[in-house]
């Protein structure tokens, strides 16, 4: 039977079925592929609304009554609000999301115990409490705001700079940064993650120096990875595993 043309999530899926030992691993790693999935689609949309929020702050500074209308002010101030309505929302389904996804993994890397995750553990752990707090903050703003708590600019806002400035529930005050480049550091350890699985295949199979754990994920060899027998089949549990 002719190879078929594998998507990326059904290649990582194979990946996670084959080359993961553990039951609790595989789950776990299986969980990652959705929320990693929400996240980069959040995070998109979050920077599209930032950028439009950013391009009406700016012409509503020079507009003026010969080229935008006596209403031009006006226009701009009203597209202002609807992209921070939105950016704030996407923050919040990034910062949900980058979060389930970093617990997922950190806690798929110890069940799985490979060595090969010791290089990025300590940015695993950073990023997973630095996100385990913003989402709190998002999380639990309205009850915030019900106890009076939550009411001036420095207790829970964000920049032009793309900062989010926020107090956890012990009044510290914390910065988090979801500019793009920041949020693509998560994305960068999935891709990380998915490189060293795809190595261990390589590592059983030649007595050679075991190859690097590389990024290789945007660019699957599509066929000689796996075999249509080894494509994980859908089943009703398709929340925990593959």
């Amino acid at each position: 039977m002719p190879d078929a043309i594998y998507t990326d999530e059904a290649l990582v899926a194979s990946e996670i079925s084959t080359k993961v030992s553990d039951r609790l691993a595989q789950r776990l790693f299986y969980q990652c592929l959705f929320h990693i999935e929400v996240f980069t689609k959040a995070s998109t949309l979050l920077r599209e609304a930032k950028e439009t929020l950013d391009f009406h702050n700016f012409a509503r500074s020079q507009s003026c009554h010969t080229t935008d209308g006596l209403l031009g002010v006006d226009r701009h101030t009203s597209q202002m609000e609807t992209a921070k309505v939105k950016t704030i929302g996407y923050l919040g389904t990034t910062l949900a999301s980058g979060h389930k996804f970093l617990r997922s993994l950190k806690n798929a890397r110890t069940k799985d115990g490979d060595a090969a995750w010791r290089s990025t553990k300590q940015e695993l752990n950073r990023l997973e409490e630095a996100y385990r707090l913003a989402r709190n903050a998002c999380e639990h703003l309205d009850e915030g705001i019900s106890r009076g708590e939550t009411v001036t600019l420095e207790d829970f806002s964000f920049s032009i700079h793309e900062k989010l400035t926020f107090k956890d529930d012990k009044s510290v005050r914390h910065t988090f940064d979801f500019s793009p480049e920041a949020l693509e550091r998560v994305v960068e350890l999935w891709k990380n993650t998915v490189g060293c699985l795809r190595a261990r295949e390589a590592k059983q199979a030649s007595t050679r120096t075991p190859p690097e754990c590389v990024n290789n994920f945007e660019t699957p060899v599509v066929g000689s990875l796996v075999s249509n027998a080894a494509l994980p089949r859908v089943r009703v549990a398709w929340v925990l595993e593959s």
